[in-house]
């Protein structure tokens, strides 16, 4: 409880200036800090309650954000407590709890070489997600004036890539990655720009 406040304010060169001393004080607030602040990867320990108000802060967040994005938009997904797994593809389906993202490319950090970490690429002709694991969404690209939803009856064929080979000549081998006929890979989406060779192509 405050015993008493003294204010004192003047005026000068045009300026308003202030002071406030107070008296004892029986309690004090501490100073709040970001979440952003917290690593949350287990190494500072986090209030509960906190934790528990920041997730559903950021579920009300991705359910805004995809209730405003159409069917046919490109989007971006994130999931891990640092946001760290990418997925990005077409919205093909959504709803309160759940979508769906057809031609999807999932980015992810994974263990390398002499202990460095390197982003793995993999493909799925479609996935859903529960909106309660995501963390984020980005729209990347509106849907196109034509677009129309693709017909999920058809058998989704797939053709097995075997090696990106990049710009600089270094030849990249994957573990098995998948797309299915008719849909592009988008080489932006690829940890470099290169070309895609397939099983059964000439070297």
């Amino acid at each position: 409880m405050v015993r008493h406040v003294t204010l004192s304010l003047t005026l000068a060169g045009g300026l308003l200036s202030g002071c406030m001393s107070l008296g004892s004080m029986a309690m004090t607030a501490p100073a709040l800090r970001s979440l952003d602040e917290y690593p949350l990867d287990g190494s500072v320990e986090v209030d509960p309650e906190l934790s528990k108000v920041s997730q559903e802060l950021r579920l009300r967040e991705v359910r805004h954000t995809l209730a405003e994005t159409q069917c046919g938009s490109r989007i971006a997904v994130y999931m891990g407590a640092r946001g760290e797994r990418k997925f990005s593809g077409t919205l093909l389906k959504k709803s309160r709890h759940e979508i769906e993202i057809v031609n999807c490319i999932h980015r992810e950090p994974v263990p390398g070489p002499d202990d460095r970490r390197q982003m793995q690429t993999s493909h799925v002709p479609i996935r859903s997600f529960k909106t309660a694991e995501l963390v984020r969404v980005d729209v990347l690209d509106p849907p196109p004036a034509d677009y129309v939803a693709p017909d999920l009856d058809e058998c989704w064929d797939e053709m097995m890539i075997e090696k990106i080979t990049y710009r600089s000549g270094r030849p990249t081998t994957l573990y098995p990655m998948t797309i299915p006929k008719g849909c592009t890979l988008d080489p932006e989406h690829l940890p470099e720009p290169g070309s895609v060779r397939f099983y059964g192509d000439p070297e």
